[in-house]
């Protein structure tokens, strides 16, 4: 069975952030912990026993040899872990069902997506075979073959998979840019431009204790609970004392809104979970934001049950 070659699959992981782990697989009882608790201590639980190699961009002053602490993990590096881990713990193929969007169709869509795809670091534009040998002799878990329609990565061959080839649509990667790790690395805040107000605001990248804070101060609220997150997200406004800034983040504008996301979009790193797929009933494209965190990411063996009683009309 393929996914006995699993144990073959790497177990380093280069993060987002330059955070170099080496990745430990799921156990049992932290997955029944995620099963009743989704929040970002569930989730968190799932990555303690990743060990620290290097933390290149001393983004966190990681030790070597540390186990990872996952409340200081940035999101992205967080998804990022999960899915290495998932690859290892289950496999690189994530089954989902989805709906196609055209409307005179909106038929189920059955369809895996090979997880590796997501753990792929930018590649450089490689134009030829001296450009491929070079890239090659570094120290990287993937090597980069020529194929006929062009340049592709591969694995391991004990790990036995088709080769990915390269392409803009094919970098889901989205590492962090030097200017935010200089950021990271002082204040940790950025800014965006308020237009409805004419003045700059202040936010933070979430992280795994944010998360955490978030859950607990949704529970905590009588009212505006849906806006909690970005209550949490903006830090500050200028000319807006902390006493004011939760009214004024409820007057906030669209065009605000646009701006703040715009700017996390710059400064925050991870991976692209929109991918377009080409619906068999109808031969229409359709956008779709990979459920990663769903039961079926965790347990696809459960996932598997539930289709097979469940029923595939529509």
């Amino acid at each position: 069975m393929e996914d006995l070659k699993l144990n073959s699959f790497p177990r380093v992981q280069e993060l987002p952030s330059g955070l170099i782990v080496e990745v430990a697989e799921w156990k049992v009882s932290d997955l029944s912990d995620v099963a009743t608790d989704k929040t970002g201590s569930g989730l968190g639980k799932l990555l303690t026993d990743c060990i620290v190699i290097e933390d290149v961009n001393e983004v966190y002053g990681f030790e070597k040899g540390q186990k990872i602490q996952p409340d200081r993990l940035l999101i992205g590096d967080r998804v990022v872990l999960l899915i290495h881990q998932r690859i290892i713990s289950h496999s690189k193929d994530f089954d989902f069902d989805c709906r196609c969007e055209d409307r005179f169709c909106g038929e189920k869509i059955e369809w895996s997506f090979d997880l590796r795809r997501l753990l792929l670091p930018t590649v450089p534009d490689i134009l030829d075979e001296i450009e491929m040998k070079k890239f090659n002799e570094g120290d990287h878990p993937f090597k980069v073959v020529k194929e006929e329609d062009g340049f592709a990565v591969v694995w391991p061959e004990k790990f036995g998979d088709e080769p990915i080839l390269l392409g803009d649509s094919e970098i889901f990667f989205k590492p962090l840019s030097e200017e935010s790790i200089e950021i990271l690395k002082g204040d940790g805040l950025f800014t965006f431009y308020v237009p409805s107000l004419g003045v700059d605001g202040k936010f933070r990248l979430f992280a795994g204790r944010d998360e955490n804070k978030i859950s607990r101060d949704m529970k905590r609220r009588k009212k505006r609970k849906e806006l909690g997150a970005l209550f949490h997200r903006i830090v500050s406004i200028e000319g807006v004392s902390e006493k004011e800034k939760e009214e004024v983040i409820c007057s906030l504008k669209s065009r605000d809104l646009d701006s703040l996301n715009e700017n996390i979009e710059l400064y925050d790193c991870g991976v692209e979970s929109v991918i377009e797929i080409e619906c068999p009933t109808c031969a229409e494209s359709t956008f779709v934001d990979l459920p990663l965190l769903d039961a079926g990411f965790f347990s696809p063996a459960s996932r598997k049950r539930r289709s097979s009683r469940g029923s595939t009309s529509r």
